[in-house]
């Protein structure tokens, strides 16, 4: 009769799924292994423990709901920017999805739909909360006062720049004029932000 073989604790060593919320959460601390295994079965066994950990990590991530929410609600802005631009002027300016400036605000989309969706899952009575809306007054406050006195400085010194090129004074550098926003667009950004924050908590409590 063949010696049955004994299987030492790192072959037992099993990767353990448990179903939460629909999603594969992997326990990788499930990962074992005896004194009595080799090096390169210790090796191998911690490399695969640490890939179930960056696995968990990189899921939990993408579940990151309003982080998602506030990305999403930014990236949506600047493409409504281009949209704006393209019915106001008849041509495409595609350099407008990476500019800052203009009609919605996408800061003051990201941190209002960010802000949103943190009082939705924790609370609008806790202190992260607090903290969020804190940070969306300051951003847009300082997209509708300190950046756009930045710009109208900056286009005031490009006229003067002009001026003297005008003269024979060569001057290469010209300065950024759409740095800030004026209050309806800092507005625009902000209900943009609720209506994104509200539909994705909608689809979130949907599934």
């Amino acid at each position: 009769m063949p010696k049955r073989r004994r299987k030492g604790d790192s072959e037992q060593a099993l990767m353990l799924f448990a179903r939460i919320n629909n999603n594969i959460i992997i326990n990788a601390s499930a990962l074992r292994f005896s004194p009595r295994c080799g090096e390169s079965r210790k090796v191998i066994y911690c490399q695969t423990k640490g890939v179930l950990r960056l696995l968990y990590q990189v899921g939990a991530l993408l579940k990151n709901t309003p982080l998602w929410t506030a990305v999403i609600a930014m990236a949506l802005a600047q493409v409504i920017k281009v949209l704006i631009e393209r019915w106001r002027t008849g041509s495409w300016q595609t350099a407008l999805v990476f500019s800052t400036g203009g009609m919605p605000s996408s800061h003051s989309a990201l941190t209002v739909s960010l802000m949103l969706s943190i009082g939705w899952r924790l609370g609008f009575d806790s202190a992260m909360f607090a903290l969020c809306a804190v940070l969306a007054m300051v951003v847009m406050y300082d997209a509708a006062g300190v950046r756009r006195a930045a710009g109208s400085h900056a286009e005031a010194i490009n006229f003067l720049f002009q001026k003297l090129e005008r003269q024979g004074i060569k001057l290469d550098k010209k300065f950024k004029e759409m740095l800030g926003h004026k209050p309806v667009e800092v507005l625009g950004g902000a209900i943009l932000g609720v209506i994104v924050s509200l539909t994705a908590e909608w689809l979130v409590y949907r599934r």
